[in-house]
């Protein structure tokens, strides 16, 4: 079978391998749809509460909890004690943080971008598919299709 007979799966194997290659050994097996979305989200100067950021991420107490100390622990993120409420623990994000999602934004784009923009031309040809005969007794429409670009 030849490498470009799945194109799909390609890519998600490209993707997957720069993922793993940019997380600490700590953070390979977080989802990583909850680490961009955490690093994405718009955490106020000031910081926000767990318990905010779990609603936010839709996750469980124990989940948020696991999950800060392996952010805080490759220094992505800090926690501190409200000014207001000494109950009330605040994440904010660090430069490294955000540096390192920046960095990893840009290399997944990267990739998307080669193999979009290697994929090859199709034939002339092409592969047309049959129009579908009615069976005895239905009625046969057509159905006009849209432009190709």
């Amino acid at each position: 079978m030849a490498h470009n007979d799945h194109p799909g799966t390609d890519l998600l194997l490209k993707l997957w391998s720069k993922w793993n290659s940019a997380m600490p050994r700590s953070l390979r097996r977080v989802k990583p749809e909850i680490l961009i979305r955490l690093l994405t989200f718009e955490i106020p100067e000031e910081g926000i509460s767990l318990t905010d950021l779990r609603r936010e991420l839709g996750l469980n107490q124990p989940h948020i909890s696991k999950l800060t100390k392996k952010l805080v622990k490759v220094g992505w993120v800090r926690v501190k004690a409200s000014a207001s409420d000494g109950r009330v623990v605040l994440l904010t994000m660090t430069v490294l943080g955000r540096e390192v999602l920046t960095k990893v934004e840009e290399s997944l784009k990267t990739s998307l971008r080669m193999v979009f923009s290697s994929k090859p031309a199709k034939s002339a040809g092409g592969t047309r598919r049959r129009k579908p005969r009615p069976a005895p007794g239905q009625q046969a429409f057509d159905i006009p299709q849209p432009d190709s670009p």
